[in-house]
């Protein structure tokens, strides 16, 4: 794992006697573009004095994809993976504006292991009509380096019609990055690409069994991207080839979100933590502010970018005593509870404010769950329990039985509006993933048009399961604020104010 640079086309190493394999690389610019021309040496050996060459004219492969429609590539990569005895080695090319070559191999290794991966991302040539992308992942056969030209057909695509809401116009960002289990343990190179809010966008990914991809969004520029807000996918999914399916993102309402994966397969090469576990006495707590209604996402917490203040306060109680409170922007610490059957208390505050953000600027949600010391369980690959202070990962334990919102508004535009007249709010209650569900037992709603100062109940109808329906009728030019509450049979509770949860038109 060394480099060098060629001086009179000559590179020199000193290394002990055995087997190794090398890469050159060639780079050549010019005013329009340029190149870079990877020729690999799969393996050879080094005795006392040793000579090899390598030779830019033998990468003679250019990487490219033929798509259903036409595309013009943002970003080609290519990733080699050479495995021995002691471990093994990972390297990823990753060029934008430059086309990338690659020298194909005929003959297998005989000493390790070697795999290679092309990657590609490509968009609709700018014009008219819905833009649209691919993100591509190539697993090259065990031991050789193929030829680097790829057809990517509709059978093996998986395609993700993408809608997103946003109540302030922009130009956003987007990013999609994943990989096979190797790649994943690995280095992965993605490119942010802009998106104008709001939006449609079509996204087209290579699917298979074992290739799991991520997506996220900002609503700003790239350069704005991790500081500002926007919605990020919680676990690496696994699309089926020839599926189509529909992902909304920032959907008003925005409000807190527990870690969740959505429904089919999820890799389990980044494993997530429930959001409110048990370990013996000790309790973990987390969600995520400001996230919408996909399950599976989480929005921007409490990051925070210029011209925008993010403030919030969490509080902690049991049986009424209060146990912890703090800041949440600075993550919520383990605590210690009794090990005898307690009733906790949860309360999470979270407010942005800024002119870039009208729409679902503050919420405070309180939760309330039964709780008492349990033999821990050991969780599903896709998850884990946490890690002590000390770093050492906790094996076993108990997801609690935290309750969950969320919210369909009915005709919602993408910028976050509806017609005055009668509203129609979907409204799913549950539970955490993995915890002992109790039966929902009620639920209650009030809608509010000036900012919460004054209050008017609203209908609201079960449909079983968990599923309700809230109706009224909203007059035009308002801002509606939304407070929910529900219970369960076991004695959990949630009540979730949002304000300026959406707004209506005249």
């Amino acid at each position: 794992e060394n480099l060098n640079f060629f001086y009179h086309g000559v590179a020199k190493y000193s290394v002990p006697a055995g087997h190794y394999w090398a890469v050159g690389d060639f780079l050549d610019f010019s005013r329009t573009g340029g190149s870079e021309r990877l020729a690999i040496l799969p393996q050879f050996a080094v005795g006392r004095h040793t000579v090899v060459h390598v030779a830019e004219r033998a990468a003679n492969s250019e990487i490219t994809t033929a798509t259903p429609r036409p595309a013009v590539s943002q970003q080609v990569g290519f990733q080699l993976i050479r495995g021995s005895r002691s471990g093994s080695t990972s390297f990823t090319w990753d060029d934008s504006g430059l086309s990338l070559w690659v020298s194909p191999t005929a003959r297998k290794p005989t000493v390790g292991t070697l795999q290679t991966f092309t990657m590609a991302t490509l968009t609709s040539p700018p014009g008219p009509g819905t833009p649209y992308a691919y993100n591509l992942d190539y697993a090259g056969p065990a031991g050789l380096v193929p030829a680097q030209h790829y057809v990517a057909t509709p059978a093996s695509l998986a395609a993700v019609d993408e809608r997103y809401y946003q109540d302030v116009r922009t130009t956003g960002a987007w990013l999609d990055f994943g990989g096979f289990p190797a790649q994943l343990e690995g280095l992965i190179i993605a490119a942010s690409l802009p998106v104008k809010l709001p939006g449609l966008q079509i996204q087209n990914f290579s699917a298979a069994p074992d290739l799991a991809w991520n997506s996220s969004y900002a609503e700003f520029s790239p350069s704005d991207y991790f500081p500002w807000g926007g919605q990020s996918e919680d676990a690496f999914r696994i699309l089926a080839a020839g599926r189509r399916q529909t992902v909304e993102w920032n959907r008003f309402p925005l409000h807190p979100q527990p870690a969740s994966t959505p429904g089919g397969a999820v890799s389990p090469i980044y494993q997530l933590q429930p959001s409110a576990v048990r370990s013996g006495n000790a309790l973990d707590l987390y969600t995520t502010p400001f996230s919408d209604n996909q399950p599976g996402h989480l929005g921007a917490g409490f990051s925070a970018g210029r011209g925008v203040t993010v403030t919030g306060s969490y509080e902690i109680d049991q049986n009424g005593v209060r146990i912890a409170r703090g800041n949440p922007a600075n993550g919520i610490p383990e605590v210690q509870l009794s090990p005898k059957p307690s009733l906790i208390s949860f309360k999470l505050n979270a407010a942005r404010s800024g002119r870039v953000f009208p729409l679902s600027p503050a919420s405070s949600t309180a939760w309330t769950w039964r709780s008492a010391r349990q033999r821990g369980v050991g969780l599903p690959p896709a998850w884990l329990c946490g890690y002590t202070p000390q770093g050492v990962l906790i094996s076993r334990c108990v997801v609690q039985p935290m309750m969950t919102l969320g919210y369909r508004v009915g005709g919602l535009a993408l910028n976050g509006s509806v017609r005055p007249g009668p509203q129609q709010i979907a409204l799913s209650v549950g539970h955490l993933q993995l915890a002992r569900a109790a039966a929902i037992t009620g639920a209650k709603a009030q809608v509010s048009y000036n900012d919460g100062q004054s209050w008017q109940p609203v209908s609201v109808a079960s449909s079983g399961g968990g599923n309700f329906r809230i109706a009224f009728t909203a007059p035009g030019g308002v801002d509606v604020t939304l407070r929910v509450s529900a219970t369960d049979a076991a004695g959990g509770s949630i009540t979730e104010t949002i304000l300026r949860a959406y707004s209506v038109t005249f």
